[in-house]
């Protein structure tokens, strides 16, 4: 492919078709003696690094490289958001979650609700989690109400504060 000599960006979409096929984009006929940077647009709940090349992938000249330099980035963790609320709607602030690697003791990471909207955000690998509400004795019930592949929406029963 001959790239026109206006050109100010290139794009490549990439897209698996199984968790274990390999993907990969290639540029040909970029201009010699451009500067160029090398980056992965993903969702920005994506932490997307790259793990395998030799060169600063913000500073490259195609003259400067081998015809068939291999750059590998790795999906290392997904920032997952959500909000808690209770039955009136209002942010179940305060109730602290935890988040482990499914039937391992461990805990990966920990959130604790946030008064405006009910928002928690956790930080975990690709992989089968459990979720887990750590203050228990705060809430009556959790009900899952919707979920994508970077947000969750929970709603918790949350019984009121013991007055002494």
């Amino acid at each position: 492919m001959r790239v026109p000599p206006t050109a100010t960006s290139f794009s490549r979409y990439v897209l698996a078709s199984g968790p274990s096929s390999p993907t990969y984009a290639s540029f040909t006929g970029l201009p010699d003696s451009t500067l160029f940077s090398l980056g992965v647009k993903a969702p920005s709940q994506w932490h997307v690094v790259a793990i395998s090349s030799g060169y600063d992938l913000d500073n490259l000249v195609m003259k400067d490289l081998p015809s068939d330099h291999n750059v590998i980035y790795e999906l290392t963790n997904l920032l997952i958001e959500g909000h808690v609320t209770n039955d009136d709607g209002e942010a179940a602030q305060g109730v602290q979650y935890q988040l482990k690697r499914h039937g391992k003791p461990d805990v990966v990471s920990d959130t604790v609700v946030m008064e405006n909207l009910g928002y928690l955000q956790l930080k975990a690998n690709p992989g089968l989690w459990d979720l887990q509400a750590l203050n228990s004795d705060k809430l009556k019930s959790i009900t899952l109400s919707s979920f994508s592949y970077t947000s969750i929406w929970l709603e918790a029963d949350v019984r009121p504060a013991k007055v002494p």
